[in-house]
């Protein structure tokens, strides 16, 4: 959401609510689009559709409108575009300004500062979402790790970064099936990249 006039938005994705009530559930991203007022005025249809949860409305900066719009909001709010460091995590949990947190490894540095995000939230009683900002499968290994490993991720994922890619950098591909992403099994992050493939995208 957010690229369209947000009266035309909220119409569509209520429409795809209603036809997929009692087959799946909906979520609505508006990747930081809408302002305050937008966001007090058009998200409670989307709460009155049954979309269980809504993704960063405001620009990340404006936290305090987060807050605002969370308490008055009857689904949850996740934070993304507003949290990138463990501060960001203590600012928004202190506020109460999001009930869930994405995590996104490459957004935030690395692994090690997501792990710390990650126990802010639980300490806090935050649940978390293992988000993507589109991996490679090795990327993608090492959130699916953390994800696995955080006790806070309890929001599911969206670990589908390999599956947009036309070629494997793997020996092993990464297993998708019945709607999840499995933990490969082995040695650090239990992959081994394919030496043909990284050699051919290092020549070209």
């Amino acid at each position: 959401m957010g690229a369209q006039e947000p009266v035309d938005d909220v119409r569509r994705v209520c429409a795809i609510a209603e036809k997929l009530q009692g087959v799946a559930g909906v979520r609505a991203d508006l990747n930081a689009r809408w302002d305050r007022l937008t966001s007090l005025r058009h998200l409670p249809a989307l709460a009155a559709a049954d979309v269980e949860l809504v993704e960063q409305t405001v620009p990340g900066a404006e936290v305090e409108w987060l807050a605002e719009i969370n308490r008055v909001l009857p689904i949850p709010a996740m934070a993304d575009e507003s949290l990138r460091t463990p501060s960001d995590a203590f600012r928004l949990a202190s506020l109460r300004a999001a009930d869930v947190f994405s995590l996104k490894t490459a957004k935030s540095g690395g692994l090690h500062a997501t792990v710390a995000i990650a126990s802010i939230a639980a300490a806090a009683g935050i649940p978390c979402h293992g988000g993507t900002s589109i991996e490679s499968p090795v990327g993608t290994a090492a959130s699916l790790h953390l994800a696995c490993a955080a006790p806070a991720v309890t929001w599911g994922s969206e670990l589908f970064g390999p599956l947009l890619m036309r070629e494997e950098l793997l020996t092993t591909p990464l297993r998708y099936s019945g709607g999840d992403l499995h933990l490969p099994d082995g040695p650090g992050l239990g992959i081994e990249p394919d030496p043909a493939a990284v050699a051919a995208f290092t020549r070209r």
